[in-house]
């Protein structure tokens, strides 16, 4: 769901910056000092930006830039590193960096480096679909029916796919905007999704409220829509989650909030929300259902006890970046991500320990795959991982109106088996 990344500017002068001055204005400034080799000026300036900023890869791989010009070789690698583990094509051959070739720590990042740009594939294609410009976003499956559900951003449905690989309406409605997540309640045989008006859509209209829907699924006759609270403006609901108890959740990543259905009112309530958060996206329950994981696509990943309603930040120490985290699932004990905000594009799987708040642990499932062409939302069925790869978000031109089909792609659903990856 990138297009919401379009407003980051807004929320780092909100929630990061520390002046007047913008974080865009003190990084632009730092990097023409640097081009005029104004050091010392660069230096301090680029400083104050990465204070502003500390997650931005352009800010660390400079900073990294000032910490070799400043002597400080160890410093330069760690800024360097975690550039280059969000956009691995920062150029380590700059000649200021020069200083750090004879050290070992500075050529296995460049080590590093060549290992992410190499594509790899553990993937297979599940299932194509021919309309190009259907632009789709989440996707479940229906064990029962073997069939699966995916929700249209530009036509504003949701479509079933059955075992034959048969594209069909599932969903429509006048009131029904894109529809990013989707998820299945097997038990009680309903489908869920959520909805919101963006520019992308066909028709677009953007006095339409964010609603969640609710479908029969042996049907596909309306069994409930659900709006945001009146006091929530210009949502986008990026993603939903159920409980065990089939309680329905979903990600505002406009408002940063999660809200939950109240069933017995028809209403979505607040239900958290934190200063913490710069942009969530997927959200997802622990096994137990005593925690939900949230992806900040800035921040990277949270997580909220649900007793207390304690949040905290996963602590992760590894050689893997967890910004830029749209898609996000969990199975046995270990979170499934899916990055489109990253260099390369990549799904891993993290390992957790036993409190789930440290990453131990990870395995790449693809990574610069050739299909992918921004992916976003999977599901799991027996072990296997089915997620979209090429949701095509930038399929559009500059005033939101979708490219020719001939420009466009099929639509990809890619499967890999979670087992092999233990």
């Amino acid at each position: 769901m990138r297009h919401t990344t379009l407003l980051l500017s807004l929320f780092f002068v909100t929630h990061l910056c520390q002046s007047q001055s913008t974080f865009g204005e003190t990084y632009t400034k730092a990097r023409e000092y640097y081009k005029n080799k104004e050091y010392p000026l660069f230096i301090e300036k680029i400083a104050e930006a990465a204070k502003m900023n500390p997650y931005h890869q352009g800010a660390l791989f400079y900073s990294g830039v000032a910490a070799a010009l400043s002597s400080k070789p160890e410093e330069a690698i760690l800024f360097l590193k975690k550039s280059i583990l969000i956009d691995a094509r920062y150029d380590l051959n700059n000649p200021d960096l020069a200083t750090l070739k004879s050290r070992k720590d500075f050529q296995d990042l460049v080590k590093l480096q060549e290992e992410m740009k190499t594509p790899f594939a553990a993937s297979d294609t599940a299932f194509v679909i021919k309309d190009r410009q259907l632009h789709v976003e989440g996707i479940a499956y229906n064990p029962d029916s073997r069939s699966f559900y995916l929700g249209s951003i530009h036509k504003r449905k949701i479509v079933k796919v059955d075992p034959a690989g048969k594209v069909s309406d599932f969903a429509t409605a006048p009131d029904m905007a894109a529809i990013f997540g989707v998820k299945i309640d097997a038990q009680k045989k309903f489908l869920w999704a959520c909805s919101s008006p963006i520019a992308e859509m066909e028709n677009f209209d953007a006095a339409m409220p964010s609603k969640v829907f609710k479908y029969e699924l042996s049907t596909g006759k309306p069994a409930g829509s659900f709006d945001a609270p009146s006091d929530v403006k210009n949502s986008v609901f990026g993603d939903l989650v159920l409980s065990k108890k089939n309680e329905v959740f979903v990600s505002d990543g406009v408002n940063n909030l999660i809200l939950k259905l109240n069933e017995a009112t028809g209403k979505l309530e607040r239900y958290f929300d934190s200063p913490e958060f710069v942009n969530i996206q997927g959200i997802v329950f622990s096994d137990d259902n005593s925690t939900i994981f949230i992806s900040d696509y800035v921040k990277g990943l949270f997580k909220l006890d649900i007793k207390s309603k304690t949040l905290s930040k996963l602590i992760c120490d590894l050689d893997v970046s967890l910004k830029g985290i749209d898609g996000l699932n969990f199975y046995n004990g270990k979170l499934i991500i899916i990055q489109n905000g990253v260099v390369p594009l990549r799904a891993m799987l993290l390992n957790l320990d036993k409190s789930n708040a440290t990453v131990t642990g990870f395995k790449t499932i693809d990574r610069n795959h050739p299909a992918f062409n921004e992916p976003t939302l999977g599901t799991i069925d027996k072990g296997t991982l089915y997620y979209i790869a090429n949701s095509q978000w930038p399929g559009y031109d500059k005033d939101h109106k979708i490219l020719p089909a001939e420009q466009l792609q099929d639509i990809i659903i890619l499967k890999s088996n979670l087992e092999k990856l233990k």
